[in-house]
């Protein structure tokens, strides 16, 4: 379930999962450990996590952002 963002100099992981009315992300380095999970809020309440989405840039450990149906969502850190 997890997608892969390829970087400039490294590249990560990105898994996302719902968590009450917010969301968990967790992003892991190349070699798979964890380098954070934290809670997310998206203030854009058309996101489905059940429809298809690709991670994109930029996303780190307090922001994210993901592209579904040719619009981009913001999440950010909690």
């Amino acid at each position: 379930d997890s997608q892969i963002l390829i970087g400039v100099g490294s590249n990560a992981w990105f898994h996302i999962d719902k968590y009450d009315d917010n969301y968990r992300i967790e992003r892991y380095n190349e070699i798979g450990e964890l380098d954070c999970s934290k809670i997310f809020r998206c203030d854009q309440k058309d996101f489905d996590i059940k429809d298809k989405y690709q991670f994109t840039y930029i996303s780190h450990c307090m922001e994210c952002r993901l592209i579904q149906n040719d619009k981009t969502f913001i999440f950010k850190a909690i």
